[in-house]
């Protein structure tokens, strides 16, 4: 496959193929969440109070303001309990964490595939990332590092293509990921960001305009 050739194949095979690799993430990482009403997750109860908090913040009837203050950078959990507070106006609690716990964890194979894409191999083998989703560091309830794994993957593939290829797309759609990834965990940030020095400075030359 030449440089930046798109993926081939007949249409509708490819189509299906997506299909399958979405049914596929949205199972491996859904089903274990719906097996049980509380997932076997040692700090569940506690993201889903912390998130409840989020929800409640400004309600003067709940007097959260009296009691915590807000600590963005020294938790890494801001993109996580942000997103679960956001489901929690229109889900009950337990559903709104279970459901933005399982789009953290996507992020991981989501990633994968765009490294995978950024290296010029198929997307789909980004799937692979479905394996250690569902390891101990999610059982302990580290939802932050597991997403920001995938972040920092995704982060390198459009890194790669930028450095081959940049366009302002790619390069909005890189500060979006790293912002998002600032406030999903802040100890990957500088890893993410020397990585991406190395990759400039390996695919020096190498960029067309």
């Amino acid at each position: 496959m030449q440089p930046g050739a798109p993926m081939s194949g007949p249409q509708p095979l490819l189509w299906l193929a997506w299909a399958c690799a979405a049914a596929a993430i949205v199972y491996v990482i859904g089903a274990p969440f719906w097996a049980a009403e509380y997932p076997m997750m040692t700090d569940f109860p506690f993201h889903a109070a912390s998130a409840s908090v989020f929800r409640h913040y400004l309600d003067p009837g709940w007097h959260f303001h009296e009691q915590f203050q807000f600590q963005l950078v020294a938790v890494p959990y801001v993109t996580f309990y942000t997103l679960a507070a956001i489901l929690m106006l229109v889900l009950p609690p337990i559903v709104a964490t279970k459901l933005a716990a399982g789009m953290m964890l996507a992020l991981l194979p989501a990633g994968l595939m765009v490294l995978c894409w950024g290296l010029r191999k198929s997307p789909l083998l980004g799937l692979w990332g479905l394996v250690p989703v569902w390891g101990a560091v999610t059982h302990w309830g580290f939802i932050h590092y597991v997403a920001a794994l995938g972040l920092f993957a995704m982060a390198l593939g459009l890194g790669l293509r930028i450095a081959v290829r940049s366009s302002p797309l790619l390069q909005g759609l890189l500060t979006a990921v790293l912002v998002l990834l600032f406030f999903t965990d802040v100890f990957r940030f500088p890893s993410t960001l020397f990585m991406l020095l190395v990759v400039a400075l390996v695919m020096r030359g190498r960029v067309e305009s």
